[in-house]
């Protein structure tokens, strides 16, 4: 029986990402904000654009376009089911790993089944699932090296503790290389790092672990990232653009982090307890409602934990550990770690992600603690099975955004009427850098209004490169602020003004857009030179 459980475990294992993609088919097609915005842009604005464009995909133009790079060459080339099944697949893969790091806690296959499957079928995950944002495409390295790092919590037998370091370096490869495919993720990385400093070996070997896991950590980013932040230094001035521009000066983005502070807490009571925050008020941490209740619920548990530890304590005036094993010391305090950056930089639920999708399993071993050592086992899993119930009953997953399914993820086609080689001029702060890549590759894109203004050194280099066309468009997408495009174009001080130009409304066209099925309401007007 043993060896038929272990082969239908293998087999479930194996299967997985195959099935996670057939059910992405019955999710509908990915029409995120993101994926208008820069998920398609990116790699062409660096493998054909050679970055000559002056952000279109707005802020988001500067990000590593190297998570995306399959996606815009599979979106130009496969159907749009086959994109999306490629991109859950990879999502999937997540599980196996869920599994092996369940494994670590318990003997028993089929509650490491159970535990993977909740955490990967959790709102926030089965919300992106074919989709192309980046969360739960990181995953399965930021999990792979949580996993290596438990392993290499074990104490190492005798002669063994160079393959000990090689663990605790390998994990923070992979956990640096997530990182910096999506910089997003970085808590996740800084906490596997810190993690290895509270396991139960002597100082100097707790801190070579932890110097180890830096060491690979940083090898990691390098591969993923090392390369754009070249890029970006060389081209642009900052190897962060746009963010922490106080520190790298860059005259391409203001003097100030540029990050979005909209969701971050009010004082530290917020930021203790916002897990219970965000479950009543959740537009708090995400642009649309959602509902996922195992995160308040490990956070319960940890404060119920920390109390019987309190009172343990006082009561035997002598310390007293509240996990038992160094893997259970690691990964809570991971998780604790992780999310204790995350709340203070982002705050935005979905880049908690991972740390939703281990939610189960670190549920699993803080109610395990919470009534050790009288262990009555009834009771424990009597909570745990409400916890889970309650979760899956109440679950909400997020409106990402999607559509009914159409033969390609994005359908542009340029009117014949719009001269070439032409510049555009786009204004407002729609997602429209998506349409961009179907226009002649010596055609020239500026956004010159949106959620980062151009500095002077880029206004003076948008001028600059515009001298070249003859032909200049302003481009936008609706909907705008006004109340119609006659209201848009009449505008009193129009943004193309700074630049030179007054809108010519005789030649103005759409321009045929989908994404999915939805068709899309984009803009040119002709503009001349004032």
């Amino acid at each position: 029986m043993s060896r038929w459980a272990m082969w239908l475990t293998m087999a479930a294992l194996i299967a997985f990402p195959f099935l996670y993609g057939l059910v992405a088919l019955h999710r509908g097609e990915d029409a995120d904000w993101d994926l208008m915005n820069y998920h398609f842009f990116d790699p062409f604005w660096v493998l054909v654009n050679h970055q000559h464009d002056i952000m279109p995909a707005q802020l988001q133009t500067y990000y590593n376009p190297v998570l995306d790079i399959p996606f815009y060459l599979a979106a130009r080339h496969l159907s749009a089911r086959t994109v999306a099944y490629g991109i859950a697949f990879v999502q999937g893969l997540s599980f196996p790993i869920l599994y092996l790091i369940a494994r670590v806690f318990t003997r028993r296959r089929l509650l490491a089944l159970a535990g993977a499957g909740l955490g990967i079928f959790a709102a926030g995950a089965f919300s992106e699932i074919g989709s192309v944002m980046g969360d739960t495409l990181t995953a399965p390295f930021l999990l792979g090296g949580i996993l290596l790092g438990l392993h290499a919590c074990r104490p190492p037998v005798h002669g063994a503790r160079r393959r000990v370091l090689a663990l605790a370096a390998a994990a923070g490869v992979a956990s640096g290389f997530g990182s910096g495919l999506k910089l997003s993720a970085f808590p996740f990385t800084v906490a596997t790092v810190i993690a290895f400093l509270v396991i139960g070996l002597p100082f100097a070997r707790r801190l070579a672990l932890a110097f180890a896991c830096g060491c690979g950590a940083l090898v990691g980013l390098l591969v993923s990232y090392g390369w754009w932040g070249y890029e970006l230094a060389v081209r642009w001035g900052s190897p962060l653009l746009p963010y922490l521009n106080q520190l790298f000066a860059s005259p391409y983005a203001p003097l100030a982090s540029n990050t979005d502070a909209r969701r971050l807490p009010h004082g530290v009571l917020q930021a203790l307890f916002y897990p219970f925050l965000w479950t009543l008020q959740p537009l708090r941490t995400s642009p649309q409602a959602f509902r996922e209740l195992t995160m308040p619920a490990l956070e319960l548990v940890l404060l119920l934990l920390a109390a019987k530890g309190v009172a343990l304590t006082a009561r035997r005036r002598a310390w007293r550990p509240i996990f038992g094993s160094d893997a259970e010391r690691f990964i809570v305090l991971l998780a604790i770690v992780t999310y204790l950056i995350w709340v203070d930089i982002f705050a935005i639920y979905r880049y908690l992600v991972p740390l939703e999708m281990l939610s189960f399993v670190l549920l699993g071993v803080c109610v395990r603690r919470l009534f050790a050592p009288a262990r009555p086992w009834p009771v424990a899993a009597g909570l745990l099975v409400a916890i889970i119930v309650a979760s899956l009953v109440t679950e909400q997953t997020d409106n990402i955004g999607r559509t009914a399914w159409a033969d390609r993820d994005i359908t542009v086609l340029v009117p014949a009427s719009i001269a070439s080689p032409a510049a555009f001029l786009m204004i407002g702060s729609n997602p429209d850098a998506y349409v961009v890549p179907y226009f002649p590759s010596n055609d020239f894109f500026a956004r010159i209004q949106g959620n980062i203004r151009p500095t002077p050194t880029a206004e003076a280099r948008i001028k600059k490169d515009l001298r070249a066309y003859s032909n200049v468009y302003v481009f936008w997408a609706d909907p705008n602020p006004y109340p119609n495009d006659a209201a848009l174009l009449a505008q009193a001080r129009p943004p193309w003004a700074t630049y030179g130009f007054a809108v010519n409304t005789s030649g103005c066209v759409a321009i045929p857009a989908k994404i999915g099925s939805v068709a899309q309401s984009v803009h040119v007007c002709p503009l001349d030179r004032s």
